[in-house]
């Protein structure tokens, strides 16, 4: 649990752009947790269920993730939006920083 609210803390400080507060996080995480009864499932019955618009970025020579897998992901969420970075892997950060950061940029502003 002390990881978990490690974790939790962090990932609240970057929802900090999307206006949640950290307590919320904590507690939505909390009582994720308390709700998981430890089976394996797959999320692609939640993926449709997302509420927030959702950025997937992906490189067309990923060698570790397909680019049908993000495609799958891009179907499953609404509000996705999907770019396909060529000449790139699995870092889109890196390989193609300067469009990548432009379109964080615009989501992010949008």
């Amino acid at each position: 649990m002390i990881f978990r609210r490690r974790f939790a803390g962090l990932v609240a400080r970057q929802l900090d752009l999307f206006g949640r507060e950290e307590a919320a996080l904590l507690a939505e995480c909390e009582r994720a947790e308390r709700a998981y009864d430890g089976a394996p499932r797959s999320l692609a019955d939640e993926l449709p269920k997302l509420k927030t618009k959702s950025l997937l970025l992906w490189g067309n020579q990923d060698r570790g993730v397909s680019v049908e897998r993000g495609l799958l992901l891009f179907q499953l969420i609404p509000n996705a939006e999907f770019h396909l970075f060529d000449q790139c892997a699995h870092w889109v950060q890196w390989d193609q920083a300067e469009r990548f950061n432009r379109l964080v940029s615009d989501f992010l502003q949008g």
